[in-house]
Order: C-alpha cells, then sequence, then structure tokens
C-alpha cells in the first residue's frame, strides 16, 4: 500500500468515526478498501486511533494533484452517505475538506453526485439497503 493509499484509507475511516459510531455499511465500505489495498480486516481496525488523528490540513500538502484531490473527497462523501444519515459532524469534515482543496460547489455537487452513483451500485452488490432505509428521514 502507497502512502497516498494508507491516506486515503485513513481519511476515509474518519469520516466514518466523525458521527461517533461506525455502522455495519461504513464498517463494509472500510472492509472493502483495506481488501483492495492488500490490508487484513485485523490491519485495519487497528488503524482506529491513527485515523481519529487524522490532520486534515496536512491534506493539501499530501494530495497536490487535482484529480487525486477530486477522488479523496469523492470517497468521503461515499462514505457519509453509507449508513443513510447526514451527521453534522460528517458534513463539516466534507466541508473543510472542499474548502482545503477549494472545490466549488458545481465540483462537489459533482462528486456528491458520483458518491451517491457508487453506494447505489454498491447498494446492489452488497446488501446495504436495509440500514439505508432504517435511516431514512421521513418524508
Amino acid at each position: 500500500m502507497t502512502d497516498t493509499e494508507r491516506t486515503v484509507l485513513l481519511t476515509a475511516y474518519r469520516m466514518a468515526l466523525a458521527d461517533g459510531e461506525l455502522s455495519a455499511n461504513e464498517a463494509l465500505l472500510l472492509h472493502l478498501f483495506a481488501k483492495g489495498l492488500g490490508v487484513t480486516t485485523a490491519e485495519l481496525f487497528s488503524l482506529k486511533k491513527e485515523a481519529a488523528a487524522v490532520d486534515w490540513n496536512e491534506l493539501p500538502g499530501l494530495f497536490t494533484d487535482r484529480g487525486e484531490q477530486l477522488a479523496l473527497y469523492e470517497t468521503i462523501c461515499l462514505v457519509a452517505l453509507a449508513d443513510g444519515r447526514s451527521a453534522p459532524e460528517e458534513q463539516q469534515l466534507a466541508k473543510r475538506l472542499a474548502e482545503l482543496f477549494t472545490i466549488d460547489a458545481p465540483e462537489s455537487q459533482a462528486r456528491q453526485a458520483a458518491a451517491r452513483a457508487r453506494l447505489d451500485k454498491l447498494g446492489k452488490q452488497y446488501d446495504l439497503g436495509a440500514e439505508l432505509k432504517a435511516n431514512k428521514p421521513p418524508d
């Protein structure tokens, strides 16, 4: 795993922990990210303390390529959407990352839409629907 991949994984983990609980869908996404990087589940969950300490102010120095910045933003949006809730803490972290990477509203909306599309695709592959439905706000 490269340093960039590790930072993406830690940042995604940090987003999953933002609201104080790791949902089943968030845990599944983290497991899938980790598996794709050759990281075992045990290794992943041993990174919890390190993930909680991610300094978002350092991210612009680590992600200088615009494509990497937008990909990281999309990934944290995906994690934030995974449990069907949008906690204020998650919104604040996403907003902070958008500010740090100077992601404007159209770019942000496009990446959020891409994250929703990825979540829909993953929801069909894995059983994510039950948690999403359970946490859907009433109409």
